[in-house]
């Protein structure tokens, strides 16, 4: 059973790379459930998330943004980044895994105001 490397976004948290074996059951155990990939990126990844994480409770993790920076999701629950190879996932490459970490370093909390979605990005490092 080969290995292939990921990087782990969860909720509150900094984003993390692992290596995990290529197998459903595995993709499945990091994300609490069955999987969804979604494609929202231009690079070749994919976001793995949960497919029922917003309606089993899980907690809002991080916004998806269009071009022009508007909020048009929100995965919640602990999601990851895979690279996506002609049939099947691949590791993540060095400069992805990068590129991710940075886009999704900082945790973000989600506030309603006046019927306009917020999100708030914080450091989880730092004490109050």
């Amino acid at each position: 059973m080969a290995n292939i490397s990921i990087l782990i976004i969860p909720p509150g948290e900094t984003p993390y790379p692992a290596e995990i074996p290529h197998t459903l059951d595995s993709l499945q155990s990091i994300v609490g459930g069955d999987i969804e990939v979604l494609y929202p990126f231009d690079d070749p990844v994919g976001v793995v998330c949960n497919e029922h994480g917003k309606l089993f409770g899980q907690p809002l993790n991080r916004a998806l943004r269009d071009d022009s920076g508007r909020i048009y999701d929100i995965i919640a629950g602990t999601f990851f980044i895979i690279g996506l190879g002609i049939d099947d996932f691949e590791s993540i490459p060095d400069d992805m895994l990068e590129k991710y970490e940075k886009l999704f370093h900082n945790p973000e909390t989600f506030m309603k105001i006046n019927g306009k979605l917020h999100t708030i990005p914080y450091d989880p490092t730092t004490s109050e």
